[in-house]
């Protein structure tokens, strides 16, 4: 009660002086009081909110198709319903969710005390955990906007790292996601039918989704296409056939981002280490290529040159 009234009473003096402010609660959202209850009794006094999706489900004692799949679909989910809790309160729909901090944040290898006792965090299985919930960020637009944590990280604590003071030279597994995602990732969501294999998660049906979710966009001019295609299986590759409508293509460049190890470290000296040239069987309007087990897959198709002129 004191942190609602005390919002209250902030967000009316910033708005006095500062109308277009925008004004952020932090919740804990999976708590009746330091959740559902602040949102209600500080409706009105805030224009965002702030959850920190993190997610705890222990890579060593979860296997990868758990930690990479079903753990984002139920942790989607809960952003779901803290969505509509919010518009509940909100109904003039003006409030929404940013995500300021989230990552795979479970527990270390039980009794392990070397470096390399949370690399599962951050290396190619917290890569899947990311790309996946990455992949439904950037998608669905159920969160105004996303922010993992954190830059820095020291060798003997890695899970969130890009890059370490410890080894200025190298780039940590994270750093090549975000590297790759947001040079593919175009101004405008394009719409996807299709099939794709099932995860059906034994420990809650809400956990359950794809096991290639697939996020498709364009860039600003039309003139590309980009694919990023996230495989959570461990020991399966999967077949992929995209059919392109009113985009006939001239070129094609695919690159994949893997390790074949569970425990590798999730620091490396090289791209090449870890993202290798993805072929890719290209057809005027469709393109073929395979999607490795536990690899993160990026595709750039570029329009054909006497298509530029018939539209998106």
């Amino acid at each position: 009660q004191d942190y609602a009234r005390h919002l209250r009473a902030v967000s009316e003096a910033v708005r006095a002086v500062q109308p277009e402010a925008q004004i952020g609660i932090g919740i804990y959202s999976s708590s009746q009081p330091w959740g559902t209850y602040v949102l209600k009794a500080a409706a009105g006094s805030y224009d965002f909110v702030v959850g920190h999706y993190y997610d705890s489900t222990n890579p060593y004692e979860h296997e990868v198709e758990r930690v990479a799949l079903g753990a984002n679909y139920q942790m989607l989910n809960h952003v779901l319903r803290v969505n509509a809790t919010i518009a509940h309160f909100n109904p003039d729909g003006r409030a929404y969710q940013l995500d300021t901090e989230w990552g795979l944040m479970g527990a270390a290898r039980p009794g392990d005390r070397t470096p390399a006792r949370y690399w599962r965090n951050a290396n190619i299985v917290g890569t899947l955990h990311r790309a996946v919930r990455m992949i439904y960020y950037a998608r669905e637009g159920m969160l105004r906007g996303a922010s993992g944590w954190e830059m820095f990280a020291r060798l003997h604590q890695v899970s969130f790292g890009f890059l370490t003071r410890d080894a200025p030279e190298k780039r940590f597994m994270l750093y090549w996601l975000y590297y790759h995602f947001n040079r593919h990732c175009g101004e405008a969501a394009l719409d996807v039918t299709g099939t794709a294999p099932w995860y059906e998660a034994p420990h809650a049906p809400e956990a359950s989704g794809p096991v290639t979710p697939a996020l498709v966009t364009l860039s600003e001019d039309g003139r590309e296409m980009y694919l990023v295609i996230a495989n959570g299986s461990w020991d399966d590759d999967y077949p992929c056939t995209v059919a392109l409508a009113n985009f006939q293509t001239s070129g094609a460049v695919g690159r994949c981002l893997s390790q074949d190890d569970r425990d590798a470290n999730p620091l490396v000296g090289r791209e090449s280490d870890v993202v290798k040239e993805l072929p890719i069987d290209l057809a005027r309007s469709e393109a073929s290529f395979n999607v490795p087990a536990h690899s993160v897959v990026f595709v750039r198709l570029q329009k054909a040159a006497s298509a530029q002129t018939t539209g998106r």
